[in-house]
């Protein structure tokens, strides 16, 4: 093509030659936009695609981190002995950073907050109203404290208590979410 309006341009007029050329860089410069564009997209969709990954190997990660916790948890329960240490969510799962959070964190020493205990339960795929009523039982303090060595008792029952205010306060976002 461009050879024929190399032969064309002896041809015509000036004019016409000067916009053949403007009408050929014009050309090239939106085939080059369009390139640029399209690997823009590319780029795009790729890391979107990476963030998607990421995401559904965090998701597997705290799930497995929830089903080893319950599975502690639920041992600990079964053997029916005393507690003497009590038993925290993992502390890869207790990430957030909340100013709010880190205060009450230490606060209650029980080392994660409300944000931390509701993104670690919904791991466990079952989350709703219903399910998490159950999951609050064994942490009501008086049962909780029934499950403790009486030198241990009064720390341990201090953090099921806000364990299970937690569930509370879950529950009532629940609820409300549902209406």
């Amino acid at each position: 093509m461009d050879a024929f309006y190399e032969c064309a341009e002896d041809l015509v007029d000036e004019a016409t030659v000067k916009a053949w050329r403007a009408q050929r860089e014009a050309r090239r410069k939106e085939e080059e936009q369009q390139k640029i564009r399209e690997a823009r997209e590319a780029r795009k969709a790729k890391e979107a695609q990476a963030r998607r990954e990421q995401r559904q190997r965090e998701s597997e990660e705290l799930t497995l981190q929830y089903v080893l916790w319950q599975t502690a948890w639920e041992a600990d329960m079964a053997q029916k002995k005393l507690l003497t240490t009590f038993p925290h969510l993992p502390v890869r799962v207790c990430t957030c950073t909340e100013v709010s959070c880190k205060l009450r964190k230490v606060d209650t020493g029980l080392l994660a907050c409300q944000h931390d205990v509701e993104r670690f339960l919904r791991a466990s795929e079952m989350y709703s109203i219903a399910w998490l009523r159950k999951e609050r039982l064994p942490w009501h303090p008086d049962r909780f404290g029934q499950r403790c060595d009486p030198d241990f008792r009064k720390d341990l029952k201090k953090k099921a208590t806000e364990m299970y205010a937690i569930f509370e306060t879950l529950i009532k976002q629940e609820m409300g979410e549902d209406a």
